[in-house]
């Protein structure tokens, strides 16, 4: 039995998606709750140009990537997201959290050219990656990177209002081609906050 990249997946109580290591293409991803087991395989969801998007509220394992493709959203809001500690790559569409550290707290997010984080509750995440893509922050939401000790760079655009909270040892690097932009309303304000490690403002 394989995956098509035709097929959408849905998970529901204590059903289970194992790739067993194995590689595998997606439409969508969608359900109420479930594990869904990278390991160290690659999950790809979302289409080849298309707009589908789905919320997902189970939990992710294993140390893999989960590749988000396709123009919709994909929203995460597991109230146990899980234990992942792998790759979210954000090749295009939006990743969203539904709840508060939908997104797995130990992963990583790279986001894609033209891509975006939509940051809807407050979110915590191992590190930050992008270049001319998009940190969306809503209703004063505060997301907070580093807590892998590691070190990351972002250029892209910063839209609030919200908080950035840099934790850890290593350094974040918001570099030259950041541009702070809150859409809608010119009094609104971005907060930065370095409670450890290093915050580096190249812009």
């Amino acid at each position: 039995f394989a995956l098509s990249p035709s097929s959408p997946v849905t998970i529901n109580g204590a059903g289970t998606l194992n790739l067993n290591g194995s590689n595998a293409t997606i439409l969508s991803l969608a359900g109420t709750g479930g594990t869904v087991a990278v390991t160290t395989a690659t999950l790809s969801t979302g289409g080849i140009g298309a707009g589908n998007s789905t919320t997902y509220a189970g939990a992710f394992t294993g140390t893999g990537t989960v590749q988000k493709t396709g123009s919709g959203t994909f929203l995460l809001g597991g109230a146990a997201s899980g234990s992942f500690s792998g790759i979210f790559s954000v090749n295009t569409g939006t990743l969203g959290n539904g709840a508060i550290n939908g997104i797995p707290i130990a992963s990583t997010v790279n986001l894609g050219l033209g891509a975006a984080l939509n940051v809807n509750y407050s979110q915590a995440l191992a590190e930050v990656y992008g270049s001319l893509s998009t940190i969306n922050f809503f209703t004063s939401s505060v997301l907070t990177i580093g807590s892998d000790n590691g070190s990351s760079s972002y250029e892209g655009f910063l839209t609030g209002p919200g908080t950035f909270v840099k934790v850890g040892t290593g350094q974040f690097n918001l570099g030259s081609g950041v541009n702070d932009s809150y859409a809608g309303n010119a009094d609104t304000t971005l907060s930065f906050n370095a409670s450890a490690g290093t915050l580096l403002l190249n812009k």
